[in-house]
């Protein structure tokens, strides 16, 4: 019934193609020695991994020497590393599970190139992805998370998803398989252990069949995941990360925070961080992935890339007339000219040359600053009033440039020239002014 199972699911769920070569996760547990027990009957050839993660003493050793001896009697090639996961984690924000976790995976995959294995296989089986389903539901997922265990994850594989784990119980004592006993598997101080050790049974008794109702939950929830991702994929409306972008958050569409997290979870963004930035009314609210920055943006969202956060401290000396590149690849061009007519293009300015004071300073604005505009008469007002008034976000506040001297600013660029440098009946001399950005 088992050997069945395990091989029609890997049919089933393509996760195996012929002359693959297949590295196999030991722990030395019930599932994982009854997994090589299965592979040990197909023809594929395999290897055994294991990874110690020295957090059990010698318990752990014990486990490592049984594995290792077990690879040697059947001739598997065997391949172990040992890793302090206390002392990883002293340092580290993440748990010793997770730490745990990319400790193993990264041996797996060194292993899998050094060796030219094609796949690796864990024994994940039915319980644990119902096990992962209700933890997960417990703590907050979404449909990805609740889409609990996937039988195949870009090169790792699940063959034993669909086996349970009184099946697994039942082949052990048919087959008479030795297996390691991890201690801290009974303890009930970790959510997963609660779950089997307490939850589980209490729904068992409710309802005996409560494994195929719940697996076809899973997979239905999965099936719904994946067509979300699918649709997302064919829109008019999938979100461009390149550069900043603004993203419309109208109140009454139906779904939008699930749609943002399909959207943006792979930039990084939590559901979490989403559901905040969308139910909160502080304009200016910023949330972060590892590379990306989310602005909250009055009625929409503002996405960039950190490596695209301007340097506040950025500024350069301007001696005199000419072209200054500045290291982006944008350029200031000042150069003489008869042209007296405004221009449409906001980066491009006339100016009265004579009033300009060289050496000028071309640098990101700052609080403090003030300005003359044009068109006031000769009042100054403060660049944050002058930004709020234009409804700037604060993305765009950080990208100005202006181009001052020691005490005046000339050009807010882009935006607003000074009084200061304005055309009059008396100029004889002018500048154009014209900021380029790179393409």
């Amino acid at each position: 019934m088992i050997n069945s199972k395990f091989r029609k699911t890997i049919q089933n769920q393509k996760l195996i193609n012929k002359n693959e070569r297949i590295l196999l996760a030991v722990s030395g547990g019930k599932d994982s020695m009854v997994m090589v027990h299965l592979f040990l009957g197909m023809t594929h050839p395999i290897g055994i991994a294991h990874v110690d993660h020295q957090l059990r003493g010698e318990e752990s050793d014990r486990d490592r020497l049984f594995v290792e001896k077990m690879a040697l009697e059947n001739d598997i090639p065997f391949y172990c590393k040992r890793v302090d996961i206390k002392t990883l984690s002293a340092d580290s924000t993440q748990s010793t599970s997770e730490i745990g976790r990319e400790q193993r995976y990264a041996f797996f995959n060194e292993i899998c190139t050094q060796h030219q294995y094609t796949k690796v296989a864990t024994a994940h089986h039915l319980d644990d992805k119902i096990e992962t389903f209700l933890m997960r539901a417990m703590t907050g997922s979404g449909l990805e998370g609740l889409s609990a265990i996937p039988y195949l994850n870009g090169n790792v594989i699940r063959p034993m998803l669909d086996i349970a784990r009184s099946e697994i119980e039942h082949f052990i004592i048919d087959n008479n398989i030795e297996y390691r006993e991890d201690s801290s598997n009974a303890k009930v101080d970790y959510l997963r252990n609660s779950i089997r050790h307490q939850l589980i049974p209490a729904l068992e008794k409710i309802m005996p069949s409560y494994r195929k109702t719940m697996a076809n939950t899973i997979d239905n929830v999965g099936d719904s995941h994946r067509l979300i991702q699918s649709l997302l994929k064919t829109t008019d409306h999938q979100i461009q990360a390149e550069e900043s972008t603004v993203i419309s958050i109208p109140e009454n569409i139906a779904g939008r925070l699930t749609y943002l997290h399909y959207q943006l979870k792979d930039l990084g963004f939590s559901r979490t961080q989403l559901k905040n930035i969308l139910d909160g009314d502080h304009s200016g609210a910023i949330v972060q992935s590892d590379t990306y920055e989310l602005l909250r943006n009055r009625d929409t969202l503002i996405l960039r890339q950190k490596a695209q956060q301007p340097d506040s401290k950025e500024e350069y000396t301007i001696d005199g007339e000419g072209k200054f590149a500045l290291p982006n690849g944008d350029q200031l061009s000042i150069v003489q000219t008869t042209e007296a007519q405004k221009s449409t293009d906001p980066f491009i300015e006339i100016v009265d040359a004579d009033k300009l004071s060289f050496p000028l300073t071309l640098r990101r604005w700052k609080i403090g600053d003030s300005i003359k505009p044009l068109g006031m008469g000769g009042k100054s007002q403060g660049l944050q009033d002058y930004f709020t008034n234009k409804k700037l976000s604060v993305f765009e506040k950080e990208s100005v440039w202006v181009l001052s001297s020691t005490d005046t600013i000339y050009w807010i660029i882009g935006h607003r020239l000074s009084h200061e440098v304005r055309l009059t009946e008396g100029t004889s001399n002018t500048f154009e002014l014209n900021f380029i950005k790179k393409e």
